[in-house]
């Protein structure tokens, strides 16, 4: 894993990680619990159920997430690689799954490629 990974990596603005900073504060992340992911545990949030933010706020965040990620590689408990796009901010990475947004600690994911154009902040 690189070294970056500390620190935000995004081709967001420092203005769009702001607001991304400010509505993940806001959120109140639900824990999974299902046995099918107690070995690689994260939280989320779902759009048409956002605890502690609006569903315009769950859209923006989303929309934040899309375009500020990166490509990364996580690896299921039996070794198998799934690529996904992730934000990463503050030790957490963000991915979006349909209706869903996730995050988890960021030492759970490699990050396949330095971005494009990064914000290091």
């Amino acid at each position: 894993m690189q070294d970056s990974v500390e620190r935000p990596i995004t081709r967001l603005t420092e203005g769009e990680l702001a607001t991304a900073r400010a509505i993940i504060a806001k959120v109140k992340w639900k824990t999974t619990t299902s046995k099918r992911y107690e070995k690689c545990p994260h939280s989320y949030v779902r759009q048409w159920a956002p605890e502690g933010i609006t569903i315009p706020e769950w859209d923006q965040l989303a929309d934040l997430v899309e375009r500020g990620s990166v490509p990364g590689i996580w690896h299921d408990p039996s070794g198998k690689p799934h690529r996904y796009q992730y934000l990463v901010v503050d030790g957490y990475c963000y991915w979006l799954v349909q209706d869903i947004l996730n995050r988890a600690d960021v030492s759970t994911i490699q990050i396949a490629a330095p971005p494009l154009r990064s914000t290091y902040v």
